[in-house]
C-alpha cells in the first residue's frame, strides 16, 4: 500500500528519501521474510500430507486400500500413459515440455519395475539438459518434490542391483537430501519423527551401497544419521557445526543485522539483502535440523582413550552392520539377519511373566545373541578395557553386559557403557564424570500413598551409600519429596534415587518415578517434568528404581523416556535398571557400586 500511494507521485524520490527509507525498511524486510517463509512452509507441509500415501507405497508400507485388480488397472492405465508421451517425443516441444517428457517416461517405467527403461530415460534426461547420465538433483523444475524422491530412490535401486554402489549411493543420498528438505520445514518435534518413518528404508539402502562399496567413514556418518535425530537436534545442533556450517549461520546473523540497521542504499538495496537473507535462512535452517553436524570419524578417534572401542550398530531391512571404532580405525562386520529376526532375538528374553530376564533360562538366547553381535569382532576387541555400546532400532533394549561368551558374562570382559549416538557421547564428554569430587543427594523410601509399596531396603540402600562415600546427605519418608528434589537436586553432582518407578510404554515422556509429595507437588515426577529442571551440575544420575532405562524407540532411532529428558537437562551419566528389580538384591548392588565408586575403581 505504501508502494502504490508514493508511485503515484514520484517513487524515486520515495526510494532515496532517508526518512522514508528509515520508516520502512526493518517493516519492509519483516513482512518479506515472513510472507515468504509462510506461504513456502505452506506449501511444503501441504506436500508432505498429500504425498504421504505415494510414498509409503513407494517405500513398501502397505495402506490397506489396494488389491490386485486396482494394481492391474493403474499399471494399464501407466502403461498407456508411457505410449502416449513417447509419440510425443517425436513433436516439435519446447526444451522444458520435453525435459518433462522424458523425466516421467523415467518416473513410470520406474513404477512399473521396468527399471532399464526407467534408467534410459533418465540418461536421455540428463544428456538433453546437459548432466552426468545418472545425475538425480536437477528435478526441481519438472517435477513435484515426492516425484524426486522416487525417481532418485527408483534409479538408487536400479544401480545397486546392477552392481553400481558408487552411483547408487549418490541417487540414495539425492532421494535422503530432498526429503530431508520437507522434514526441515517442520517445527513440531513428533512431526519431524513421524516423517522420518519412511526414510528408515532410504536409509538402510543407502548406507549397505557405502559398505559394498568399501566407503567405510562415510558409511560410518551415514548411520550416525539416523540416530537419535530430534535428541541431537534439542540438545543443540549448531555446537557440532563444522566451521564451514557456523559460518553460514554468522553469515545470516550479519545479513539480518544490515537489513535491520541500514546500509545507506536505499529500499533496493535492501529489497536484495532481505531475499539473500531469506536464502540464507533456509540453507541455516536446514543445516541446523538436518544431521550435517554429524561428527567427523576422524575427530571421534582422536577423541577415544587408547583403552576405549566404540561398537556402533545399525539394524537394516535385512542386515546388520557393527562397527567398532576405535583409535586404531574403522572395523566392520555384516551379518545378514533381518530387523524382525534381531527383534525376535530380543522378545525371547522378555517373556517371563514379570517382564524380567530370567538369565539361567535365557542362556541359549544370551548365547545366540554374543554371537550375532560381538563374535566375529571379538579378536580385534581384546585389547581394550572400556566398551562403549551404540544400539540401534531393537538393540535399545538389550542388555549387553549379560550377552555369553565362552568366558561367561561379557561384563566380565569390559567395562560397559552406552550411548544414543556417537554425536551425544562427543557432547556428553564436556560433561565427564570426575570421582575425585562430588556431592552426593540420595532419596529412597519416600512416604507412599499406599503403605503397602513401602521399600525398607531402599532407605537401607541411601544410607549405606552415603557412608561409603562418606560425602553428600540422604533423606527418607517425607522428607524424601519433590519439592526438595526440584530445589537441591541442581545443586548435586550425584543424584540417587531409591523409590518405585513405571515405564509407560503407551506415553514413555510420562514414565515416572515416586517421592513424597507437598508445597504443592503431587510427589509424581514423569520424564517430561524433568526438562524443565536444570541438571547440567549433576554428573551422575542414579535411579534405582523398576524399568526407568525402558524407552520407547521411534523413527529415527529416537528414544523416549527418562533417558532422553536426562540427557537434554544436562546430567553427564545416568544409570538405571531395564526391568524389574528386587529391593534386598538392589540394596547390596549398590552398596558394592558406590564401594568402587569411592576408591577410584571402574563404575
Amino acid at each position: 500500500k505504501q508502494n502504490k500511494k508514493f508511485s503515484n507521485n514520484d517513487k524515486s524520490n520515495y526510494i532515496n528519501l532517508p526518512e522514508y527509507t528509515n520508516k520502512y525498511k526493518s517493516a519492509y524486510f519483516q513482512s518479506y521474510y515472513q510472507v515468504t517463509r509462510n506461504i513456502t512452509l505452506a506449501k511444503l507441509q501441504s506436500k508432505i500430507k498429500n504425498s504421504q500415501r505415494t510414498l509409503n507405497k513407494l517405500m513398501g508400507v502397505s495402506s490397506g486400500e489396494s488389491n490386485a485388480q486396482a494394481l492391474a488397472k493403474k499399471q494399464d492405465k501407466l502403461k498407456k500413459t508411457i505410449k502416449k508421451f513417447e509419440n510425443y517425443l517425436s513433436q516439435d516441444l519446447t526444451s522444458l515440455q520435453r525435459s518433462k517428457l522424458l523425466i516421467r517416461l523415467s518416473l513410470y517405467n520406474y513404477r512399473l519395475n521396468n527399471n532399464t527403461a526407467g534408467l534410459n530415460y533418465l540418461v536421455k534426461f540428463n544428456r538433453y539438459i546437459g548432466k552426468q547420465p545418472y545425475n538425480t538433483f536437477e528435478f526441481n523444475l519438472v517435477l513435484k518434490p515426492i516425484n524426486q524422491v522416487e525417481v532418485a530412490f527408483s534409479t538408487g535401486k536400479a544401480l545397486y542391483k546392477k552392481n553400481d554402489f558408487n552411483n547408487a549411493k549418490n541417487a540414495f543420498s539425492s532421494a535422503i537430501e530432498i526429503y530431508e528438505a520437507f522434514r526441515s520445514s517442520i517445527s513440531s518435534e513428533a512431526k519431524r519423527i513421524s516423517i522420518f518413518t519412511n526414510m528408515d528404508v532410504l536409509y538402510s539402502w543407502l548406507i549397505d551401497s557405502y559398505y559394498k562399496s568399501n566407503n567405510m567413514p562415510e558409511m560410518l556418518s551415514a548411520i550416525e544419521r539416523t540416530k537419535a535425530r530430534t535428541l541431537v537436534e534439542r540438545l543443540d545442533a549448531t555446537a557440532y557445526l563444522p566451521a564451514s556450517r557456523r559460518s553460514q549461520v554468522n553469515s545470516l546473523k550479519d545479513l539480518t543485522a544490515q537489513v535491520v540497521n541500514g546500509d545507506g542504499g536505499g529500499l533496493r538495496s535492501i529489497r536484495g539483502l532481505a531475499r539473500k537473507a531469506v536464502d540464507r535462512h533456509y540453507d541455516v535452517e536446514t543445516v541446523a535440523s538436518t544431521p550435517y553436524y554429524q561428527l567427523d570419524s576422524s575427530d571421534l578417534f582422536k577423541g577415544l582413550p587408547n583403552s576405549t572401542a566404540m561398537l556402533v550398530y545399525y539394524v537394516g531391512t535385512d542386515y546388520l552392520l557393527t562397527t567398532l571404532v576405535s583409535k586404531q580405525g574403522i572395523k566392520v562386520q555384516r551379518s545378514d539377519i533381518s530387523n524382525e529376526k534381531v527383534t525376535s532375538f530380543i522378545n525371547q528374553l522378555y517373556e517371563s511373566s514379570d517382564g524380567g530376564i530370567h538369565f539361567e533360562s535365557n542362556d541359549n538366547a544370551l548365547k545366540g545373541l554374543y554371537k550375532v553381535l560381538i563374535s566375529g569382532l571379538a579378536k580385534e576387541l581384546k585389547p581394550f578395557k572400556q566398551l562403549v555400546i551404540v544400539p540401534h532400532g531393537p538393540l535399545h533394549s538389550l542388555p549387553f553386559d549379560a550377552l555369553i561368551s565362552n568366558k561367561g558374562y561379557l561384563v566380565k570382559e569390559f567395562d560397559i557403557s552406552y550411548t544414543p549416538s556417537m554425536t551425544i557421547f562427543q557432547a556428553f564428554r564436556k560433561r565427564e564424570f570426575s570421582n575425585t569430587s562430588y556431592k552426593l543427594l540420595a532419596y529412597g523410601n519416600p512416604k507412599y500413598p499406599i503403605p503397602a509399596i513401602n521399600l525398607p531396603g531402599a532407605a537401607r540402600e541411601v544410607q549405606l551409600i552415603t557412608e561409603s562415600l562418606n560425602a553428600g546427605q540422604y533423606l527418607i519418608g517425607t522428607d524424601a519429596s519433590e519439592s526438595h528434589f526440584r530445589k537441591m537436586a541442581p545443586k548435586s553432582s550425584i543424584v540417587h534415587l531409591s523409590t518405585h518407578g513405571k515405564f509407560m510404554a503407551d506415553d514413555p515422556m510420562s514414565s515416572l518415578f515416586l517421592l513424597s509429595k507437598g508445597q504443592g507437588q503431587d510427589g509424581i515426577v514423569t520424564a517430561e517434568e524433568i526438562f524443565d529442571i536444570n541438571l547440567s551440575n549433576t554428573k551422575l544420575f542414579v535411579i534405582s528404581a523398576c524399568e526407568t532405562s525402558m524407552e520407547q524407540i521411534k523413527s529415527g532411532d529416537d528414544m523416549f523416556g527418562f533417558t532422553r529428558s536426562l540427557s537434554f537437562s544436562g546430567v553427564g551419566s545416568i544409570i538405571s535398571p531395564l526391568w524389574s528389580i528386587d529391593d534386598k538384591i538392589t540394596t547390596e548392588f549398590m552398596d558394592h557400586f558406590y564401594r568402587n565408586l569411592a576408591t577410584g575403581k571402574s563404575i
